[in-house]
């Protein structure tokens, strides 16, 4: 809703209507029950390319910012997966059967591994052939820089397809 110190053209209509109620909040937050109507009511909604550039430079303008970017993380950290794949299940029973102690969705600066033993510092990697491929066409060299990132948190990156994990699917 508008006030006459954001929108001065419609000052004297709007205090009419607004008498006795709450006033404009220019240069506040939307409440957690607005931002989730607005969640429901654009889903699925095609963004423009306009959009998607402003999108993106805001959220690089606000990685900029450490206090955001730590925010930031957070979040993604709180999105992990709830229902794992039949590959993350065949990773875990494979794992199991070695008899390692492993953690899954093992979350390292912003990324997510499918499981991680802490005692050689192994990350493990189940790459679905639709998604590992997806991935790679749109973001070209992801897996690589990922892998590299990975390597310096731990000894070793095992990536392993759907024909490696067939014994225990």
């Amino acid at each position: 809703m508008h006030c006459k110190i954001c929108r001065p053209e419609i000052g004297k209509k709007v205090s009419r209507k607004l008498t006795g109620k709450v006033g404009c909040r220019l240069g506040s937050s939307p409440s957690d029950e607005t931002k989730q109507k607005l969640r429901v009511a654009n889903l699925g909604k095609k963004l423009s390319e306009e959009t998607k550039r402003r999108i993106g430079k805001a959220s690089k303008q606000a990685w900029k910012n450490p206090e955001t970017r730590r925010r930031m993380i957070k979040a993604l950290h709180g999105r992990q997966k709830a229902v794992r794949t039949s590959l993350e299940l065949a990773l875990r029973r494979m794992l199991r059967e070695a008899g390692f102690i492993f953690e899954e969705q093992k979350s390292f600066h912003i990324f997510v591994v499918d499981a991680y033993v802490p005692s050689h510092k192994l990350v493990f990697e189940a790459d679905g052939s639709y998604w590992h491929e997806l991935n790679e066409r749109r973001n070209p060299g992801y897996h690589e820089r990922r892998d590299k990132f990975l390597l310096t948190q731990a000894s070793a990156v095992i990536r392993l397809t759907e024909h490696d994990l067939q014994p225990w699917l």
